[in-house]
């Protein structure tokens, strides 16, 4: 996607911020995709590569997709995904990372 913009809008390529998330899921590891330990350093080269690394943000509901791409990238915007409805300082506590590398946490637990 990356390399189609910026081949047919080069002057609009540069203003745009990517988001990529993570779709993974411990029950899932080697059967639905690699291990974590595999997926994020995969993932975090492909960022470099295309030198988007300051214009993206990983968003994934799988903390150990986040905690890994930290330690790959800590200046990687990240964004927690979370599918319940406790509070905002609890979901910080179980994701184990410190505030200020988490853009926004978002909540898809419906409200009724």
């Amino acid at each position: 996607m990356v390399e189609a913009v910026r081949l047919q809008h080069p002057q609009r390529a540069a203003g745009i911020r990517w988001n990529i998330e993570i779709k993974s899921r411990p029950e899932w590891d080697g059967l639905r995709h690699p291990p974590i330990g595999r997926i994020c350093p995969a993932g975090h080269c492909r960022i470099a590569r295309l030198g988007i690394d300051q214009t993206v943000n990983v968003q994934s509901f799988d903390r150990r997709a986040l905690k890994a791409m930290h330690r790959q990238a800590p200046d990687i915007q990240l964004a927690y995904l979370i599918e319940n409805a406790l509070s905002f300082d609890y979901n910080m506590d179980q994701l184990g990372l410190n505030r200020r590398f988490i853009v926004r946490i978002i909540n898809w637990f419906p409200k009724n």
